[in-house]
């Protein structure tokens, strides 16, 4: 806070100063006492909390400065693709920071001389955890989500969402999405969901989706003509995420006891 405080210039009277009579009349309300007192436990739990890593930073940096070093590879070169692993924190905390650097990112973005200059394509995985109908827009007056599909493009920000519940995903943000790869879906609540909200998809590609092997897809959107059925290579590595193979690690040969 002194870093910032000390930026203003002398002859400028600070916003500490000209709200000073504002604060004044604050103090003395007992909604916004109360208001203020719960905002002081929960950041003091933050900080107090093993989750204050993920904002200590060794120094003071503006977003352009960060973003830029966010960007830059170990070998001084720029890094094309950034891998967030949040899959050891708690729902709730990764919801949070997903849209923290969903917002750094946008704002860079909108903030730029020459629009779209350094374009971001934002993947997220599991994105039923991050991407949903909730209170944000009557916290801060919009979901950050639904305003990069719809606003994201002419900026250079583009959102890719990778889910296996497309039904508990924010509906504004999936109308939005111009090109659609799905695999195999069964969940009848989940293949409804995308009869209604995808437009143009055939009773037939519905039908496609129930019975599609491991690694296929039906693909449509702008960037298709007619919806076509994709086999994708298996990834090699595979990752660690198959299932858990119950049966043989259960199963007890009696010749080997």
């Amino acid at each position: 806070m002194q870093r910032i405080i000390d930026n203003i210039p002398c002859d400028t009277p600070s916003a500490l100063q000209r709200g000073g009579s504002f604060s004044e009349g604050v103090l003395k309300s007992d909604k916004i006492y109360d208001e203020a007192n719960i905002l002081k436990v929960r950041l003091h739990a933050l900080v107090a909390s093993d989750d204050s890593a993920y904002f200590t930073y060794p120094e003071y940096i503006d977003r352009t400065s960060y973003i830029k070093r966010l960007l830059t590879a170990e070998d001084g070169k720029k890094a094309q693709i950034i891998n967030f692993d949040i899959n050891y924190v708690d729902d709730r905390f990764a919801k949070n920071l997903t849209k923290i650097y969903s917002k750094l990112l946008f704002d860079f973005s909108k903030s730029a001389v020459k629009r779209a200059s350094m374009p971001f394509h934002i993947i997220l995985e599991e994105a039923h955890r991050y991407v949903q109908n909730d209170n944000d827009k009557f916290l801060l007056g919009y979901n950050i989500f639904e305003r990069i599909t719809k606003e994201g493009r002419k900026y250079g920000v583009l959102l890719g969402l990778i889910s296996q519940r497309p039904s508990e995903l924010s509906e504004t943000s999936l109308s939005q999405c111009s090109n659609f790869l799905i695999f195999k879906m069964l969940h009848p609540t989940d293949v409804d969901y995308i009869k209604e909200m995808v437009p143009n998809v055939t009773q037939e590609v519905i039908k496609r989706l129930r019975i599609l092997q491991p690694g296929t897809c039906v693909a449509f959107g702008s960037a298709f003509k007619v919806p076509v059925l994709v086999k994708m290579d298996m990834p090699s590595p595979a990752p660690s995420s198959s299932s858990c193979d119950i049966s043989g690690s259960w199963f007890i040969d009696k010749e080997e006891r």
